[in-house]
């Protein structure tokens, strides 16, 4: 658009390269509708313009309608257009676009008519020191005057159903207009300064004024009220929308001002997004388009408090006027010279799911696939024309090179890790698109290869002579495992079974950073280590770069698996339960990971340092530790600068503390869950702890959520500063930004070891926003050990235990009845289950009723190992009547078992009644014989179970003399 007054049409669906599809001369623009096909166009002294827009690459005017008056505004309502002008209200008949013609027209003694709103036949003008006229439309070749209103100055009018809404001057008027013959101000307000613009939603009213946005509460129309004011803005404005929660403002010096009114007795300001001048604007769809002084906006506003230019047309040449949206078209009048049509078919808008990704340890010959989902949060087909790869490119590959993405979808780009070589491998994923303003996205890529080693096999049922490791001559234990070990690479896999040993790695064995000895059950076994209350230690590992994974470690008379002196080992997707010392110890090691691991029932800590053994530079994630004997969590004397980190791990349910900290220890301790443990949440029992907390739950400890035993204890929360705490709960708790809650968390069914989360649980997307151990679909991570990528607690199994098949029930006295049965395996016959589930009811109990059955509320005891007897003695339970009883037992796994066979059993706790009717006779007939016969009679008592026995007691009564 030109000063010379001409028409143009401008595709900006690329922002970045606007191209120009056609123009056409038509003079000065005011105002603009758009309806089907035409843009229909107030074009000052140059009347009614008349534009079709169905063929933009050939835009032609089919026609025009000059007026005498000067065009201030138009209205289009079925086949007629109603032109608001300096000498009265024009009514054109545009049923043929291509030859418009004047059937009415309305003017009263030279009114200045200022707006025009038409509804239901009736058009409703505003006019310059007349007020507010109604004109009847119904026949649009003889309009005719039916009601007004007011005599003053009007000039923006907006009708919503039965009330039009009319700023006049320093005034905002309600009008009721559902008699249009008798307009009837039922309500106004006193702004005291200019109005400018008006928008209604809902119960409210926005009023533009000079002095700032005046908030209307219009609920009762007859009393419009003001419930705040927002003061005025950085300059002038002249236009006022509404969407949602906010109200925008042209101002037009300034840009697009986004103001929040979610609480409309306290509005505030969400965001200014600045642009050269801001004369029009109008909302829709999501988008602000704003009209400049010489430029054209479209805004993104999905995110009113993070507006972003998405699109934009640099090259007008006047200033910018009403803008009007239909449809993929901006119309544009421009107040000085025409109309602009502005193409734009929306935005693309790329996300990706991870900023940058570490693959596992590969060994060389192998490889892993990762899925990058890219997204498209826009409305538009994004483009991604190239993917590449930069640095050890050889070592990665991506599925495809090129791809789009529909709007409000995504695309699941393949990475492939697979390494050339032994070592660390590092890639740059570049991805390039159509993206307005962000064309480019890099994602760090790295992983390590692996030596390749040997397969060793280990199997306990192997009988042969012959040891050597093969699979056809297996080691029978994990030790001779070990022993064959050779170097970095090797692998031990175990075949599946229960081994009764003592496992030593020693520092001689040690794998290396590009090969770690591993040592791991078969695929798809289910091996335990079992002390049998005999043996000390499970494993014991004194070498770096070793990975323990996915064993059952049991019933060691200390500790389940022991890390003494070593360096950068994994212990993961374990279950250690059951032992006498911790689950697993730490004693002066270094860059140790432990993830994914189950740990309870151990008798000190689940995860626990040797008191006075520092543990450094150490990542613990993904732990489940839950009723172990003293401590979840047990850290002492980490060094300055190696600070461990304790990551999504859920802590419950432990007799003492949850996480102890002492001599020093100060770990960052984030994402986790600290609930229902007896002592304290997290303790803290020496000087110089400093640990970090942030995004935990913290709920239900006994003692307290947080407690320093000692006041000289310090407590970092951002890790900026310091502050002495005795009982900090509300001091952390109270610190902004940290993400710290006390609630309860909501575990699916924590009596029964399922520590998931439930779906309303506000422990949910609550975890750091900002940590790079998002959840596996990309969210923001859920706190605990089921939250963030993984691992899962414990290892891959998808079979229940066995299933229990002789459970006896019998009533030992009156007040409790004895359930004994055989315990089951966790996989068949091998190891243990995890906890069992005792129910009774009154009627036999199914899998149909068991959820209805009423769960026993003793104790119930820890499950033995396979084939061994258990008993247990249940009270509270309802007398004089029969009951049943059955069991499930269920792994850590959450696999649970079938229903064990039904066991019943009557309990009697009412004592039979006496024996009434009791007669004795008597005789002697031998006189000097001691023997004498007796015959007694009485009335059997009664009992609700039977009488099971009687005991008799006979005596011989004194003799007087």
């Amino acid at each position: 658009m030109t000063g010379s007054g001409t028409l143009y049409v401008i595709d900006i669906s690329d922002p970045s390269s606007p191209q120009e599809i056609s123009s056409y001369y038509i003079g000065g623009g005011r105002s603009v509708t758009v309806l089907g096909n035409y843009a229909y166009v107030a074009a000052e002294r140059y009347g009614l313009r008349v534009i079709d827009v169905s063929v933009l690459s050939s835009l032609k005017e089919v026609s025009s309608y000059d007026t005498k008056g000067f065009m201030r505004g138009v209205a289009v309502y079925r086949d007629y257009a109603y032109m608001a002008a300096d000498d009265g209200l024009y009514i054109i008949d545009i049923s043929d676009p291509s030859s418009p013609k004047e059937v009415g027209s309305y003017d009263e003694n030279d009114i200045v008519m200022s707006d025009v709103a038409v509804s239901k036949g009736y058009a409703y003008i505003t006019t310059v020191g007349r007020g507010l006229k109604v004109v009847d439309v119904s026949r649009p070749l003889s309009p005719k005057e039916v009601g007004s209103y007011g005599e003053g100055n009007m000039w923006s009018i907006e009708v919503s159903d039965r009330y039009a809404y009319v700023a006049s001057g320093d005034e905002f008027h309600i009008i009721d207009i559902s008699d249009p013959t008798s307009p009837r101000g039922i309500g106004s307000y006193k702004i005291g300064n200019e109005v400018r613009d008006i928008a209604v939603s809902d119960n409210y009213t926005y009023v533009l004024a000079d002095s700032g946005l005046y908030v209307i509460d219009i609920s009762d129309p007859t009393f419009p009220k003001e419930v705040s004011f927002y003061e005025r803005m950085e300059d002038w404005g002249s236009k006022v929308a509404v969407a949602g929660d906010y109200v925008y403002v042209n101002e037009t010096y300034s840009g697009l001002l986004i103001i929040d009114v979610s609480v409309p007795s306290s509005p505030s300001k969400a965001d200014l997004y600045s642009t050269d001048g801001a004369l029009g604007m109008t909302v829709s769809g999501g988008y602000a388009y704003v009209a400049g002084w010489n430029d054209f906006y479209v805004v993104d506003i999905s995110d009113p408090t993070s507006p972003k230019e998405v699109g934009s047309y640099k090259r007008m040449e006047d200033w910018g006027g009403d803008v009007a949206v239909v449809g993929d078209y901006v119309y544009i009048a421009d107040s000085g010279a025409g109309l602009y049509i502005l193409r734009f078919t929306g935005m693309v808008d790329i996300t990706v799911s991870a900023g940058s990704h570490t693959f596992s340890n590969i060994v060389v010959g192998s490889s892993e696939e990762w899925t990058l989902r890219v997204g498209n949060q826009g409305n538009k087909e994004l483009v991604v024309d190239e993917v590449s790869l930069s640095g050890d490119e050889e070592s990665f590959e991506v599925s495809e090179p090129s791809f789009t993405v529909p709007g409000k979808d995504e695309h699941h780009l393949k990475v492939t890790f697979a390494p050339s070589s032994p070592g660390l491998k590092r890639a740059i994923l570049t991805i390039k698109s159509n993206d307005y303003d962000e064309g480019t996205v890099r994602i760090a890529l790295s992983g390590r290869g692996l030596t390749p080693g040997r397969s060793i096999i280990v199997d306990a049922s192997n009988t042969s002579d012959i040891e050597d490791g093969t699979p056809a001559h297996p080691y029978n234990t994990i030790t001779e495992g070990v022993n064959a070990v050779i170097g970095g690479g090797d692998t031990i896999r175990v075949a599946e079974g229960v081994y009764n040993e003592e496992v030593v790695v020693p520092s001689a064995k040690s794998g290396n950073a590009e090969g770690f000895i591993t040592i791991l059950p078969k695929e798809g076994a289910l091996v335990v280590l079992d002390g049998e209350g005999a043996l000390s230690t499970g494993f014991t590992v004194e070498a770096d770069y070793v990975k323990i994974k996915g064993f059952i470690v049991q019933n060691y008379l200390s500790d389940g698996i022991c890390l003494t002196g070593c360096k950068s080992d994994i212990i993961s997707g374990n279950v250690v339960r059951n032992n006498g010392g911790n689950g697993i110890k730490l004693r002066n090691v270094d860059d140790i990971t432990i993830e994914g691991n189950i740990c309870h029932h151990n008798k000190l800590a689940g995860i626990g340092n040797e008191f006075d053994q520092s543990t450094i530079n150490s990542l613990f994630k993904n732990n489940l530790c839950y009723k172990n004997g003293r401590y979840g969590i047990y850290m002492a004397k980490s060094e300055s600068g190696a600070r461990n980190q304790l990551i999504n791990n859920t802590v419950y349910g432990n007799t003492n503390t949850g996480i102890r900290l002492s001599h020093g220890a100060s770990p960052l301790i984030e994402n986790c869950i600290i609930a229902n443990n007896t002592g304290f949440g997290i303790s803290e029992d020496w000087v110089g702890e400093n640990p970090t907390l942030k995004y935990n739950c913290i709920f239900g400890n006994t003692l307290g959520q947080y407690k320093l035993y000692s006041s000289e204890g310090n407590l970092s929360i951002l890790n900026t500063s310091d502050e002495i705490n005795t009982a900090s709960t509300a001091s952390w708790l109270g610190t902004p930004n940290v993400g710290n809650i006390v609630q309860d968390p909501m575990f699916v069914d924590a009596s029964h070891i399922d520590y998931h989360l439930q779906a309303g649980s506000p422990c949910v997307d609550a975890g750091d926003p900002n940590s790079i151990f998002n959840d596996a679909d990309g969210s923001v991570n859920d706190m605990g050990a089921y939250g963030g990528p993984g691992p899962v607690p414990g290892y891959f199994d998808d079979t229940p235990p066995g299933q229990v098949m002789d459970l006896r029930a019998y009533q030992t006295n009156r007040y409790y009845v004895t359930l004994t049965w055989t315990a089951p395996g966790d996989n068949g016959d091998i190891g243990s289950a995890a906890t069992y589930d005792i129910r009774y009811a009154t009627v036999p109990i199914t899998e149909a009723n068991w959820e209805e059955a009423t769960p026993v509320k003793t104790t119930l005891p820890i499950p033995k190992v396979s084939g061994a007897s258990e008993m247990i003695q249940v009270f509270g339970l309802p007398k004089d009547r029969a009951l049943y009883f059955a069991l499930k037992s269920v792994d850590e796994m959450l696999n649970w078992s079938g229903i064990s066979n039904v066991a019943k059993v009557s309990l009697d706790r009412t004592a039979p009644s006496k024996p009434i009717n009791l007669t004795a006779n008597g005789s002697n007939p031998s006189p000097w014989k001691s023997t004498k016969t007796f015959t007694i009679d009485w009335t059997n008592p009664t009992d609700s179970t039977g009488i099971a026995g009687a005991w008799y007691k006979l005596g011989e009564a004194p003799s007087y003399p």
